[in-house]
C-alpha cells in the first residue's frame, strides 16, 4: 500500500483491520479503507468493484478454528480471483510463496501451491509472485536471526537441509507496484 502511494495510485487498502496502518495526510486522500473478510464473497465483490489491478497478499501462518490453509490459501483466494475477473480487473496478482509445491511436507506449502493452481482457473493471466521469507524492520525473522547469534549453537531450520534467503520486503512491494502497473507479461512466475 505505501508502496503504490508512493508512487501516486488512489489504493483502496481491503483488510480484516485496514485502520492499523497509518499514512502521511497526502496519501490518506488517495487511500480507501475497508474492513473484508476475505472469505465474504459479497464483501470481496464489492471490494474488487472498479479496481484495475488486485493483489492478494492474504496469508494464514497457523491454523486454528475455521481458519484453515485450505480456506485461505485455495478457497478464497480463488474467490478474489474469481471477484477480479468479473469486476474486469486487468491484473491481479497473486502473492505465494518459493517453492509452493502440491508434493511438499509442509501442509502451508502444498495448500500455497493448491490456491495458485485454484487461483489461475479463476483468472487465467494471474502473476504469481512467490518470495522467500520476508523481512523488514522490526520483524519477527530479523529478531530471531539476531537471537541466534547470540547462542552457543545454531539450530538448524529442516534438518539442516533448509535454505534461508531472506528477501527485504520493500523489494517485494516495488516489485508488485511494478506488476500491478502492468510490467512484464501476463500468467508470469516471479520466483
Amino acid at each position: 500500500t505505501r508502496t503504490l502511494l508512493a508512487r501516486g495510485h488512489r489504493v483502496r487498502l481491503v483488510a480484516r483491520h485496514p485502520d492499523r496502518v497509518r499514512f502521511d495526510a497526502e496519501q490518506e486522500r488517495r487511500l480507501q479503507r475497508r474492513a473484508v473478510d476475505i472469505r465474504d464473497r459479497p464483501a470481496v465483490d464489492d471490494a474488487v468493484a472498479g479496481s484495475r489491478a488486485v493483489i492478494n497478499a492474504v496469508s494464514l501462518y497457523t491454523e486454528r478454528g475455521g481458519l484453515t490453509f485450505e480456506a485461505i490459501h485455495v478457497r478464497a483466494a480463488a474467490g478474489l480471483a474469481s471477484a477480479a475477473r468479473g469486476a474486469g480487473v486487468d491484473h491481479f496478482l497473486q502473492v505465494s510463496g518459493i517453492g509452493a509445491d502440491r508434493t511438499s511436507p509442509s501442509s502451508y506449502v502444498r495448500a500455497r501451491a493448491r490456491g495458485e493452481v485454484a487461483v489461475r482457473g479463476a483468472f487465467p493471466d494471474v502473476v504469481l509472485v512467490r518470495p522467500s521469507s520476508l523481512f523488514g524492520a522490526g520483524d519477527a525473522l530479523i529478531r530471531a536471526l539476531a537471537l541466534l547469534t547470540r547462542l552457543p549453537v545454531i539450530p538448524l531450520f529442516g534438518r539442516g537441509l533448509t535454505r534461508l534467503q531472506p528477501v527485504w520486503v520493500d523489494d517485494v512491494a516495488q516489485a508488485l507496484a511494478r506488476l500491478a502497473e502492468g510490467a512484464g507479461p501476463p500468467a508470469a512466475i516471479h520466483e
